[in-house]
């Protein structure tokens, strides 16, 4: 089990998310669309919970729609 407290690279968060490694980048890179992260030095991490957080943010219920 995941403490939601746990920071994780963006390989598991591409894997937790169900996208790629490569649009984790991009959402980092252009600052917008993903979820929060940490920088230590040069790594890049991200916290359990914040992912979490996004996922649950960015569900859509059915008949509800995007607005």
């Amino acid at each position: 089990m995941v403490s939601t407290n746990q920071l994780v690279d963006e390989t598991a968060v591409a894997k937790m998310c169900g996208v790629s490694v490569g649009l984790i980048r991009k959402w980092r890179f252009q600052g917008h669309g993903g979820p929060p992260y940490v920088k230590l030095g040069s790594a890049v991490r991200y916290g359990v919970g914040d992912i979490e957080a996004f996922l649950k943010a960015a569900r859509v219920e059915p008949g509800q729609g995007q607005r």
